[in-house]
């Protein structure tokens, strides 16, 4: 559950930002949010999305994996926990 509202608003974020970014190019909106695609809290947000949809992909096919393989990529979370804390730290 908690997977799927964090894809979905992900989405909408992608959604939001990309409306905003092609009004500004457009000349419809004064606020450049482009840039803001490349910073730094948002690479970490990438790779805390890349992480979470590793747990949930070998989470959702734990059954075609072999156990090990399964096992392994769940220590993603800790790499998740760590992307988490550096989201949180961003300079802006």
């Amino acid at each position: 559950l908690f997977s799927g509202a964090m894809v979905a608003s992900v989405l909408l974020f992608f959604a939001f930002f990309g409306k905003v970014c092609s009004d500004f190019n457009n000349g419809l909106d004064p606020t450049d949010l482009c840039q803001k695609l490349t910073s730094e809290i948002m690479l970490t947000g990438y790779g805390i999305l890349v992480c979470t949809l590793i747990v949930c992909f070998t989470s959702f096919f734990r059954n075609k994996f072999p156990y090990e393989i399964f096992y392994v990529m769940h220590h993603v979370v800790f790499v998740l926990f760590a992307l988490g804390v550096a989201h949180t730290l961003d300079n802006e």
